[in-house]
């Protein structure tokens, strides 16, 4: 059952992630990101993430937040696997986006709590004070992030995590934002078999991010903003009746 949704502070949100949504990210930090090479398993042990042991990743930074709310606006709420995001975000605003987002999605959405197993129909947002990383066991282990992480959280481990736990039963989705956070571990997903979409340049409100993945030859499909929740139905084979 989803949580009862606080409509008022909801609406004090909105204005404030719809601003976040088009403000830069904050890019003058330096270090290098702590990504962990792990090599896919053969044969993952999912858990409670679902029979057909699916999940979809999503990357997001700059204009991201409204990316988000059109894909998970238009996915079914008997989605049979979950979904995790990586959204580039300031500390203070999370919680506001996911009751935002709870008003305008069928999905179970919350933010991501540390050894908490995925489970279909559910989106788990990554705080950004951590980075959030899936575990082979169908699990979610936050990070703790370097105060010198240029991204937070960081696109890259979660993306990579998918790849190294799902493997070819991954689906990786870049959207708009600035910088290479994303393109790293989308070319994971790729490499690992699974399935890559990148928003297009038209619909993104900066096409860093989308067009160094796609440069990079990591990505299955180029697609507006409003065809994406489409085709990560077709991608997990179509929808599924409650």
């Amino acid at each position: 059952m989803k949580p009862e949704v606080n409509i008022a502070a909801s609406h004090e949100f909105i204005s404030k992630v719809k601003l976040l949504s088009r403000i830069k990210v904050i890019t003058h930090l330096k270090g290098k990101l702590p990504i962990r090479d792990r090599t896919a398993p053969t044969a993952p042990q999912m858990g409670k993430a679902g029979a057909n042991g699916r999940i979809v990743a999503i990357a997001a930074s700059t204009g991201g937040p409204d990316a988000v709310s059109v894909i998970l606006s238009g996915l079914p709420g008997d989605l049979p696997c979950p979904v995790v995001i990586a959204q580039h975000i300031s500390e203070g605003f999370v919680t506001g986006m996911v009751e935002w987002l709870r008003t305008i999605s069928k999905l179970d959405i919350r933010v991501a709590s540390d050894k908490e197993a995925l489970c279909p129909g559910t989106v788990y947002v990554s705080p950004p004070e951590k980075h959030l990383e899936i575990e082979t066991a169908g699990k979610i282990c936050l990070i703790d992030r370097n105060p010198k992480d240029i991204y937070r959280p960081s696109c890259d481990v979660l993306l990579s995590s998918a790849a190294a736990a799902y493997g070819k039963k991954s689906i990786g989705v870049i959207l708009t934002g600035m910088g290479s956070d994303g393109v790293a571990g989308i070319r994971k997903i790729k490499e690992a078999g699974g399935k890559t979409i990148a928003q297009d340049e038209r619909t993104s409100v900066v096409f860093g991010m989308p067009k160094l993945a796609i440069e990079s030859g990591a990505i299955d499909k180029v697609l507006p903003i409003g065809e994406i929740s489409g085709e990560i139905v077709k991608m997990l084979g179509g929808y599924f009746p409650a």
